[in-house]
């Protein structure tokens, strides 16, 4: 999958803008903000961010069947464990859209769907991962970051291109042999 990145200084959500622009970006468009006023998290829940943070939001328009829209929390998901093993970090999945580190959620998953009639036209997967605990400190019961656990912190475009290709990777794997080897990876790798 091609991925063109649109980077953003402030937009509400960046999973309302790519759903708003849903129609004129190509697959695999990526939306990174570096300020995002109202984040989203699963239920409509608030998700709080500070600058440093990854607040992405990821396109899918390939032809995908209806029923197979709930694999595309499970592909984010082993991206998201996939980078941060790479730093060394033991992640572990939450179902359904939660990654854990310590007892505590360092990353979480929102994906959305777009329909005309019953055809699906388009699957927007939302990403954040906390890099600090800035505008966070009432949640510090509740999440970490990697400020917390690692000493050397890679840039945070870095962070997003590492990401782009463990899903691209991944994204493959699915579109050849479907989402066992994904769900095994994260079930291997489940916080319950």
């Amino acid at each position: 999958m091609r991925n063109r990145v649109i980077f953003l200084d402030e937009v509400d959500s960046t999973n309302d803008y790519a759903k708003q622009h849903l129609k004129d970006l190509e697959d695999g468009t990526v939306i990174s903000a570096k300020i995002q006023s109202a984040g989203k998290g699963q239920f409509g829940r608030i998700w709080l961010s500070s600058e440093e943070d990854v607040k992405i939001s990821l396109v899918i328009k390939q032809d995908i069947e209806n029923k197979n829209v709930y694999d595309f929390s499970l592909i984010p998901a082993a991206a998201l464990l996939k980078l941060l093993f790479k730093l060394n970090i033991n992640a572990k999945v939450k179902w359904p859209n939660d990654i854990i580190v310590n007892d505590r959620k360092i990353a979480g998953i929102l994906v959305e769907t777009s329909f005309v009639s019953d055809k699906l036209i388009g699957i927007v997967i939302g990403v954040g991962l906390n890099i600090s605990d800035d505008n966070k400190l009432e949640l510090r019961n509740q999440i970490i970051s990697l400020r917390e656990l690692i000493e050397f912190i890679p840039n945070k475009n870095d962070i997003i291109k590492d990401f782009i290709e463990h899903f691209n990777d991944l994204f493959d794997d699915y579109l050849l042999e479907g989402i066992r080897g994904i769900s095994n990876f994260c079930n291997e790798n489940s916080y319950t």
